[in-house]
């Protein structure tokens, strides 16, 4: 619901500055780049970086439009955004996951709970008994790791499980 009100606002904010924005566009022609900024969008960066004209940022229509769930095409002169299909429901989205497709996603996981355990064990094993502060540090890396693959597998487990009972899904 919030991804769709900032959607509404920036439509909006869009289509109300569009006729200014087009005044500006023609003045920036043969303007030079003052510079390149990093996007954060929700504490993420973001694929591409913003340019600089004039004091203003700029970012390119297929990578905003991308950023919010467009598919971005041009043709004959013209840009053309058309809202990509999503699944309707938590349903739709779990049907679109093939069976397969969790299988192989599930045997993914528990090779990294495997080879993490691996790793885990030779680190434990040092020699003269002694566990140095780098030791320690690995150690806790490794659990930190083997519990969020663990916390996966129940996840996709359950998923796979729930699928399996429920009439709704194949």
């Amino acid at each position: 619901m919030r991804k769709a009100g900032t959607l509404i606002v920036v439509i909006v904010a869009l289509l109300a500055a569009s006729h200014v924005y087009a005044d500006d566009l023609q003045s920036l022609i043969g303007e030079k780049v003052d510079g390149v900024s990093p996007l954060m969008i929700d504490g993420n960066r973001a694929a591409k970086d913003v340019i600089v004209i004039n004091g203003t940022s700029y970012l390119t229509v297929r990578v905003s439009g991308e950023m919010f769930g467009y598919d971005v095409d041009y043709e004959d002169g013209t840009v053309l955004l058309n809202k990509k299909q999503e699944p309707v429901s938590e349903i739709d989205a779990m049907r679109a996951i093939t069976n397969q497709m969790l299988e192989e996603e599930i045997r993914r996981v528990e090779g990294l709970e495997k080879m993490y355990q691996g790793i885990l064990d030779t680190v434990m094993q040092t020699p003269g008994g002694g566990v140095s502060d780098s030791h320690m540090a690995l150690m806790q890396e490794y659990y930190t790791k083997i519990s969020r693959v663990q916390m996966e597998l129940s996840y996709l487990r359950g998923l796979r499980d729930v699928r399996k009972q429920s009439s709704l899904l194949p």
